[in-house]
């Protein structure tokens, strides 16, 4: 499921710029999908493989760069805030994957 949702990130990165705007009828969302997709894909590894943050959150930064790097190239345009956004989202998504990793060791299944 992870991997779908990473492949599906990373191909609507490749879509028109005004594909949001054809879909939702706005593109002030768009910042906060970025950072709403990239905590999404943190979360999970911060809970529940939190060994794996080591090569997890390079690679998530790094895929979040090549894609705006990438983005000129096929009619769209590169955006420092997106990539700040992405960045946002990796943090928050850590942030919020260790909390639960911490409530699971802590609860009455002790799951660890």
């Amino acid at each position: 499921m992870f991997l779908l949702y990473t492949a599906y990130h990373q191909l609507g990165c490749l879509f028109p710029d005004n594909y949001m705007e054809l879909q939702c009828g706005a593109n002030s969302a768009d910042t906060l999908n970025h950072v709403a997709v990239f905590a999404a894909l943190a979360a999970p590894i911060a809970a529940f493989y939190p060994g794996a943050l080591r090569w997890a959150v390079p690679v998530l930064v790094v895929s979040g760069g090549v894609a705006e790097i990438v983005q000129p190239f096929i009619g769209r345009t590169a955006s420092s805030m997106d990539f700040l956004a992405n960045f946002c989202g990796v943090f928050i998504g850590v942030c919020a994957g260790r909390i639960v990793w911490r409530w699971r060791g802590s609860n009455a299944y002790g799951w660890r």
